[in-house]
């Protein structure tokens, strides 16, 4: 996911996309949920919450500014340890969900913050991604983990607004009809033998290391001296999967790419599953995403094959 302390990622569809933030701060956990649950705390990095939501259906109101319109109001669907959902409205807009998770980092150290928002009004991606990275910088700088160099907020708002507004650009986007039913096609995706099937099949080389505990997967295949790796955002089986996509080569690392795939029986035929695939990334020009283009469809087309012996 790169080295920069947030990675950003574009999932769902055009009419309904969701932005998956992670935020990777030097505090422990308990530090950071400390300064999401102190109101003092809270205040002073988000702003002002009315209604002291306790349980599912607990309205409330989130004052984000001094200005009586730069209020959000929503209501809670999920509050444990772990995991926070509630709708989200600001300004009278359609009623849209967000989540958020605050896990150890991935080599243990310091904390690993997870936002989903997922979106009724699809022209507000740029908004809220702007927004949300402005507030998680807030959030570092509350827990003492700003860098010294980092730039003002209002700086990291306009440039996370354009990033993202780039990332809905170019979407690549294939449909395939597989002959074998979602629950197959769900094990040749996720597990380490069904991978090694398929992906790649064209060269002998090709290593796949897969880390259930954390959905992560790395393909190496070194006749072309290139790596992929993935880690898991979402996983609906046997209905969706998203992960984070980094692709490294001598020429360098791919950064805030991800894939969503969208698996659902075709017609009335339990062994065929219509496959859609959508990868997003901040792609300047078409050459990038149409080479992926080509690629996927290659790559499906092994899976097709294998699925169909």
């Amino acid at each position: 996911m790169g080295t920069h302390p947030t990675s950003r990622f574009l999932l769902g569809t055009a009419e309904s996309p969701e932005l998956v933030l992670l935020r990777r701060v030097t505090a422990a956990p308990a530090a950071v949920r400390e300064a999401l649950t102190d109101a003092e705390r809270r205040g002073r990095w988000l702003g002002a919450l009315d209604g002291g939501p306790a349980a599912p259906g607990d309205p409330f109101e989130l004052r984000l500014g001094d200005e009586a319109s730069d209020a959000a109001v929503g209501r809670l669907l999920l509050l444990d340890p772990e995991h926070l959902a509630a709708t989200w409205s600001w300004q009278g807009e359609r009623e849209s969900v967000l989540q958020a998770r605050v896990r150890p980092g991935p080599d243990g150290a310091g904390s690993e913050i997870w936002m989903r928002h997922s979106l009724a009004e699809p022209d507000h991606v740029e908004g809220y991604g702007g927004g949300w990275e402005q507030v998680l910088q807030a959030l570092a700088r509350e827990l003492g983990c700003e860098a010294a160099d980092a730039e003002d907020d209002a700086a990291i708002e306009t440039a996370a607004a354009e990033r993202w507004h780039l990332m809905t650009q170019r979407p690549v986007e294939i449909e395939r009809t597989l002959p074998a039913s979602p629950e197959r096609v769900w094990e040749a995706l996720t597990t380490r033998e069904g991978l090694a099937s398929w992906w790649w099949r064209h060269w002998d080389d090709v290593a796949v290391e897969l880390d259930g505990e954390r959905g992560a997967v790395r393909i190496t295949a070194p006749r072309i001296a290139t790596t992929l790796g993935l880690e898991r955002l979402v996983a609906e089986r046997p209905a969706r999967l998203a992960a984070t996509w980094v692709w490294s080569e001598a020429s360098g690392t791919s950064v805030d790419e991800a894939i969503d795939l969208r698996l659902e029986p075709e017609g009335t035929t339990p062994e065929a599953t219509r496959l859609r695939v959508r990868h997003t990334g901040p792609w300047a020009e078409d050459s990038l995403p149409e080479n992926y283009r080509q690629g996927w469809e290659s790559t499906v087309d092994q899976l097709a094959e294998v699925l169909g012996a």
